[in-house]
């Protein structure tokens, strides 16, 4: 969904106040996230929560 928003993890990582690391590491399922991060990612990427979670990847 980043990609198609045509985002860096840099910029989702400024826009969510964390750095790119994080960023990757969620991506990659290294790092476990609250439903809020979800919700706060999903609101910077412009997109529902259920459109976020139904993304086929």
């Amino acid at each position: 969904m980043r990609e198609k928003k045509q985002l860096t993890l840099e910029q989702l990582a400024d826009l969510l106040g964390t750095d790119r690391q994080h960023i990757w590491n969620i991506e990659a399922g290294r790092k476990n996230f609250t439903m809020d991060y979800l919700d706060r990612i999903a609101n910077v990427l412009d997109v529902s929560l259920s459109e976020f979670l139904n993304t086929n990847i």
